[in-house]
């Protein structure tokens, strides 16, 4: 499918949520790899661990950098798992996974926002950590494409202003997240 217009990545991730079929879902750019083993792989995982909102492996990224992304499984209670989202999934190495579908279907897909829409997705990502386990299959199963055009690599150079107005933007989000929980 290609698009009249460009609706930039947060829109089109909801685009793609909403159109998509079937049981499981994932996000990928155009220019990402996924290894043939990848869908099997991780369905395998969410077939096994019936609490997991999400499945995810290791990324590698490559291009303008060169390194692997990987994250803990996170599981336990959703106040567990929230503050082992913000503690230890900053990167968004499990945006790259695969999620049920009726995840998708209660929690919504990603939040644009002020800044860029900075970090949109790893707001979307606690709140599918919210809504159940997060597992990780420890395989590169995933390479991620970085370059350039990468909307990741543009919030870099940002002043330092910039910078910290998005952070603010972003914690925010993730405190509205967390506010959606019982905390007691």
């Amino acid at each position: 499918i290609v698009q009249p217009a460009r609706l930039g990545w947060v829109a089109n991730a909801n685009w793609l949520l909403q159109a998509a079929t079937g049981d499981f879902v994932c996000i990928t750019a155009h220019d990402d790899i996924l290894d043939r083993r990848y869908v099997e792989t991780l369905v395998e995982c969410l077939l096994a661990e019936p609490r997991a909102a999400m499945a995810f492996c290791d990324v590698h990224e490559f291009g303008e950098l060169d390194q692997i992304l990987f994250r803990p499984d996170l599981c336990g209670s959703p106040v567990g798992r929230l503050i082992g989202f913000i503690s230890k999934h900053y990167d968004g190495a499990a945006y790259r996974g695969l999620v049920r579908r009726e995840v998708i279907a209660a929690e919504g897909g990603l939040e644009g926002n002020a800044a860029q829409d900075f970090a949109a997705d790893l707001v979307w990502l606690a709140r599918v950590a919210r809504a159940g386990d997060l597992r990780r299959v420890p395989q590169v199963l995933y390479s991620k494409r970085r370059h350039g055009e990468s909307a990741s690599l543009q919030w870099g150079p940002w002043s330092e202003e910039k910078k910290r107005e998005a952070w603010c933007v972003h914690c925010r989000q993730l405190l509205e997240v967390a506010l959606g929980l019982d905390l007691s």
